[in-house]
C-alpha cells in the first residue's frame, strides 16, 4: 500500500536511517495497488507476514540501499533475502533513535501480539497500538509494551521522540472525533501522549484539528537538536480533502482524495501546533505521475 509508507527519517552515526511500511502478500481480493509492488504478477499469496516494517539507509538522503537482512521469508519466492526488520508491524508504525537510552525506539500497530489476533485486535478501540526498542534498529525488538492506554485509533503516520528538556517521550498519532464538532474541524484529529520511561502511556490529547473537509491525517514533529528554546518544533502538517465541493483552505473541487502538507510551528512540546500558512502547500505535490 504505497500511499501508506509512512516512512520516518534521521540522521545517526553518519548515515541516515529510513523505516517504512508496506504490504508484504497480495491477499485474495486486494487489488493492485495494494500488493508488495507495482509490477506484482500473480498466483495470489496468502502465506507469510501480512505487512512490515522495513530498512534503507543512505550515506547523503539521495542515494538508498536496501539491504538483505535474512530476517523474514516473504513472496514471491519465500526467501529470507529482503529488508523486513519487523513483520505483521501493519502501516504506520515510526522508528527514531532515542539519545537518552541508546536504542531505537518503535511505536505504532502491535507486533506483540501473534499474526492470527491482529484482525481480531484491530477492531478493538486503541488495541493495536505498541512500543518496543531495539539494540541495532534491525533485530532483536524487545520490551515490546503495549499503549493501549493512549486510547487512539493509529490509522496514521505514527512518531515518537524524546524530549531532553521536558526529560519525556511524546508519541503523536490519530485520533477520531465523530461528535458536533465534526460537522466544523472535521473527524480525523492528531494526538499527542506522554510517558517517563517509553512504557507507560497517558491517555492522547488532542493538539491538531483541521476543517470539516479538510482533515488533519496526521502530524511529524521535528524538535532542532540545538539552539532552540525548550518546548520549540517545527513540524509538517498533513490534511486529507474529503469532500467534492473542496474546502475553504483550498477551494477547489478536484483536490477531493488529496492529502496536502502544511508548516506547522509549537511552542509547547507539541501539546497545540499553529498552522504558519494555512491552505498553502510546504512540500506541493509533483507533476502527475
Amino acid at each position: 500500500a504505497w500511499w501508506n509508507t509512512n516512512p520516518s527519517v534521521f540522521h545517526h552515526n553518519g548515515s541516515y536511517h529510513m523505516y517504512y511500511t508496506s504490504n508484504i502478500v497480495c491477499e485474495a481480493g486486494r487489488r493492485a495497488g495494494m500488493c508488495p509492488h507495482s509490477g506484482w504478477e500473480g498466483p495470489v499469496e496468502t502465506t507469510g507476514p501480512h505487512t512490515g516494517l522495513l530498512y534503507a539507509h543512505s550515506p547523503d538522503g539521495v542515494k538508498w540501499q536496501k539491504p538483505s537482512l535474512g530476517l523474514f521469508s516473504a513472496p514471491p519466492n519465500h526467501s529470507k533475502a529482503n529488508n523486513i526488520v519487523l513483520a505483521n508491524a501493519a502501516l504506520g508504525n515510526g522508528v527514531f533513535y532515542d539519545t537518552n537510552s541508546g536504542l531505537f525506539r518503535q511505536f505504532g500497530h502491535s507486533v506483540c501480539e501473534a499474526a492470527s489476533e491482529m484482525e481480531t485486535a484491530h477492531a478493538r478501540h486503541g488495541g493495536t497500538l505498541a512500543v518496543s526498542s531495539s539494540a541495532d534498529g534491525i533485530s532483536n525488538w524487545t520490551q515490546c509494551t503495549s499503549a493501549a492506554t493512549m486510547d487512539c485509533e493509529g490509522d496514521t503516520t505514527n512518531n515518537a521522540l524524546w524530549d531532553g528538556d521536558a526529560q519525556r517521550y511524546f508519541a503523536f498519532t490519530r485520533i477520531d472525533n465523530g461528535g458536533a464538532s465534526a460537522k466544523t474541524l472535521g473527524t480525523r484529529r492528531e494526538a499527542r501522549s506522554v510517558s517517563a520511561d517509553f512504557r507507560t502511556w497517558s491517555k492522547a490529547e488532542e493538539v491538531l484539528h483541521g476543517e470539516a473537509d479538510y482533515e488533519a491525517y496526521a502530524a511529524v514533529p521535528f524538535k532542532p537538536p540545538v539552539g532552540a528554546r525548550p518546548g520549540f518544533y517545527l513540524g509538517l502538517g498533513m490534511f486529507y480533502n474529503i469532500t467534492a465541493g473542496g474546502s475553504t483552505a483550498w477551494n477547489t473541487s478536484a483536490d477531493r482524495g488529496k492529502v496536502y502538507c502544511e508548516l506547522l510551528r509549537s511552542t509547547t512540546y507539541g501539546a497545540n501546533w499553529t498552522r504558519l500558512a494555512p491552505g498553502q502547500p510546504f512540500i506541493p505535490h509533483g507533476g502527475a505521475g
